[in-house]
Parts: structure tokens; C-alpha cells; sequence
């Protein structure tokens, strides 16, 4: 009798491995599925250098950059810089598109890829400051008594 018992037993363990297998597999199966709609529905804007670089802190920074962008599907998308309004550069009916320009400036500067209907951004990216000296808190005196 103990001997059908603990057949019993081990039945019902393989089943409950056998049920929870599958409830692990549907679980990661629905996530992998989430993970590829996300990932085929991203859109991407790539900025190189992503940084400016300038000698002294506080002074203009002259550097030339190259982005480019991809989007799932086509559309109207639009480029803007923090620096101004109007859009650097519009692309009608495609999805992805390409941009160089050298950019002067003594602060970051933010890059918005737009779409345009329906209007929204998109995906930002971000062109660092960064420098070789920084501005020390207190000026030094240029002459001394002793």
C-alpha cells in the first residue's frame, strides 16, 4: 500500500512540474512577443560625437555632427535643436533619414526627432558640453606683493 501511495505522490509532483513548465513557458512566450513588438516599434536616432568639446569652460564649442534616425513606419518627421524653432531638416514619406551640420555653442543642445501628424516627439537625444579646462570659483590676482 505505502508503495502505491508514494506512486500516487510522485504522479501528482510530475503533474504539478508538467503544469507549472507550462505556465513558465506561456509567460516567457508572451514576453518575448511583447519584447519584439516593442523593439519593431522603436524608433532610433543615433548622434555622433555626442559630445562638444571646448578648451576653456564658457567658451564656444565648434564641432561637426551626423545623425541619423529610423522610424517603423512612413511618415512626416521633422529635426529640431534646442538652439532654435524652425526645424533643422523636414523628411516627407520616408522612414529614416540623415543629417550633418557643424554646430557652435557654449551649452548642450537637445535634438528632437518630430513626427508631424500626428504631431509628437519622437525620440531626443542630447550633444554634451565638456572641456579641457574648467573655470576655477576664484579668479587669481595676475600680480602679488610678496
Amino acid at each position: 500500500m505505502k508503495l502505491s501511495v508514494r506512486m500516487n505522490q510522485y504522479t501528482v509532483s510530475i503533474q504539478q512540474q508538467k503544469a507549472a513548465l507550462r505556465l513558465w513557458f506561456t509567460i516567457g512566450f508572451i514576453a518575448l512577443n511583447f519584447v519584439t513588438v516593442a523593439a519593431a516599434n522603436e524608433t532610433t536616432l543615433n548622434l555622433k560625437p555626442a559630445q562638444c568639446i571646448a578648451i576653456h569652460q564658457g567658451k564656444m564649442c565648434y564641432v561637426d555632427i551626423e545623425l541619423q534616425w529610423q522610424a517603423q513606419d512612413k511618415g512626416e518627421y521633422c529635426l529640431y535643436s534646442s538652439q532654435q524653432t524652425e526645424p533643422l531638416k523636414c523628411w516627407r514619406q520616408t522612414n529614416h533619414g540623415q543629417f550633418e551640420r557643424e554646430i557652435v555653442t557654449r551649452h548642450n543642445v537637445i535634438f528632437q526627432l518630430r513626427q508631424e501628424k500626428p504631431a509628437g516627439v519622437l525620440i531626443s537625444k542630447e550633444l554634451e558640453m565638456a572641456w579641457v579646462y574648467k573655470r576655477n570659483a576664484k579668479a587669481r590676482s595676475s600680480w602679488r606683493m610678496f
